[in-house]
């Protein structure tokens, strides 16, 4: 009977933690959102700060996209993405950024130019 009550006791957990995963991880994830103004579809978007990366596969002209992110490294974002229909890849770099407790949304517009405008922001508390 013992070693039943440990084992629902663990299952329970599990099933807790499984079911509040994003909510037990300390602070709240920060936001990486993309906006695709290219003119085109974008592909493997990457952005980051040193090893700290969220990976977009594909954003259509006109779209937007949000995917969380905890970023823990000190630095400068980067982003590499390409355009489909045109060879090579895209680089930008900017803005600096400094990990802290205060969740941010972090959004990347990508222009006509193969430009990059880029914004951080104190996250909503509606999120």
């Amino acid at each position: 009977m013992s070693k039943l009550f440990w084992f629902a006791l663990f299952a329970v957990a599990a099933w807790y933690g499984w079911n509040h995963r994003d909510s037990l991880g300390g602070a709240p994830a920060d936001e990486m959102v993309v906006i695709n103004h290219s003119g085109g579809a974008i592909e493997r978007v990457r952005i980051g700060v040193g090893g700290d990366v969220v990976v977009f596969e594909s954003v259509e002209d006109g779209a937007k996209q949000t995917r969380p992110w905890r970023g823990r490294s000190r630095g400068v974002f980067f982003v590499q993405w390409s355009q489909r229909g045109r060879s090579g890849e895209r680089e930008w770099r900017g803005n600096a950024f400094e990990p802290s407790g205060t969740p941010m949304v972090h959004t990347f517009e990508f222009a006509t130019n193969a430009g990059v405008l880029s914004r951080s922001e104190q996250r909503s508390s509606s999120h």
